[in-house]
């Protein structure tokens, strides 16, 4: 409904992370940082992957699913797809990472940041070693609050630079200018030490 009604206005908005028709914003390449996933993940020896997606509806979180399924076959890797929470693990989770399953997946690779750090403390909480055991990578490349005991690997989007772009796009409004309807911003991978 709020998205609704700043298309009806004629209230200077501009929309980051997430677009919708009639508004201009500024999103992540979300489809080129899965593709990246997908292609270290590969370069790594990993075969087989969890994907943890969010379980509502997220405009970035479809583009980053969709991105990886693509990347993820022409590259040959079997993918599980799960819809899950931020926490806790689903059993069926925890079936396809065990030891003792024959097909093990190898990594698992979470729609956003927060959840691969919730990953990776499952994952000791569970004796799986990051990432001898279970690769795990994020997305968004968010420092979090507290320092790690493993850096992250993760696609880095250039928040600032968003930040710095909207407020540009906002003025640009308030001076009866026209800004781009979409700007898609680069991202790039960090390797950390948890894949």
């Amino acid at each position: 409904p709020l998205i609704e009604r700043l298309q009806r206005s004629h209230l200077p908005v501009v929309l980051m992370a997430d677009g919708a028709p009639g508004l201009p914003s500024i999103i992540a390449d979300d489809w080129d940082g899965a593709r990246q996933v997908a292609q270290y993940l590969h370069d790594k020896g990993h075969r087989r992957v969890v994907y943890r997606a969010i379980n509502r509806y997220h405009a970035a979180g479809v583009r980053r699913r969709d991105g990886f399924h693509a990347a993820a076959q022409a590259l040959g890797l079997t993918t599980t797809f799960l819809k899950a929470d931020y926490a806790p693990w689903q059993p069926e989770e925890l079936a396809l990472l065990s030891r003792e399953n024959p097909h093990r997946a190898t990594a698992v690779v979470c729609w956003c940041d927060e959840w691969a750090d919730a990953t990776v403390s499952s994952c000791h909480a569970h004796g799986l070693r990051v990432p001898h055991d279970v690769a795990v990578i994020g997305f968004n490349g968010v420092e979090p609050e507290q320092t790690p005991l493993l850096r992250r690997t993760s696609i880095r989007i250039p928040w600032r630079e968003v930040g710095r772009l909207a407020v540009e796009q906002l003025m640009q409004q308030l001076a009866g200018e026209t800004p781009a309807m979409e700007t898609v911003m680069p991202v790039s991978l960090i390797a950390g030490d948890t894949a």
